[in-house]
């Protein structure tokens, strides 16, 4: 696991699916008011630097653990417990960045691009490009998990599920 405890754990799941709910509802009514670039644009800077902030925080969790953790089990659990917190805050903002700017592109992109005669064809065309894509990376993810728990531990499979 990121370093929650059992019972934090289930809140992560939980939170994130919650979050990508109300983000797409958000950003249903954010594009009436600030059009789809700017919601494209901001959106991706951000993701830009929570994914560096996120390479950061792994870099920081994999080098405490294996220095302080032999001294001091007590207190790099717990610093291992806020870390993960605010690794987890780190992805929610991710999610909800997500799910404004680059999430509808693949619904909303072919009605502005392709002219009126083709966009039924280009609609149908992205939506089936979008679910063959995510078939394949969720029958990907159930195969490794498989492999991953004959290898592994209870909780390395829960951290495995909550970076899915």
């Amino acid at each position: 696991m990121i370093g929650l405890l059992e019972d934090k754990f289930y809140w992560g799941i939980l939170s994130t699916g919650m979050v990508n709910l109300i983000s797409t509802m958000i950003a249903l009514k954010l594009i009436e008011f600030y059009g789809r670039r700017p919601l494209i644009l901001y959106p991706l800077i951000i993701i830009t630097f929570i994914m560096i902030l996120l390479c950061i925080f792994i870099e920081i969790n994999a080098g405490q653990y294996f220095i302080i953790a032999y001294l001091y089990h007590i207190t790099i659990f717990i610093l291992l417990e806020r870390l993960a917190i605010v690794v987890l805050l780190l992805i929610l903002i991710f999610i909800a960045m997500f799910a404004i700017g680059l999430g509808p592109i693949p619904y909303v992109y072919p009605n502005e691009v392709f002219p009126i005669d083709a966009r039924p064809a280009a609609v149908s065309i992205s939506m089936f490009a979008c679910w063959v894509c995510n078939t394949c990376k969720y029958v990907f993810l159930i195969l490794q998990a498989i492999n991953f728990q004959r290898k592994t531990s209870e909780k390395d499979i829960k951290f495995f599920l909550l970076f899915e």
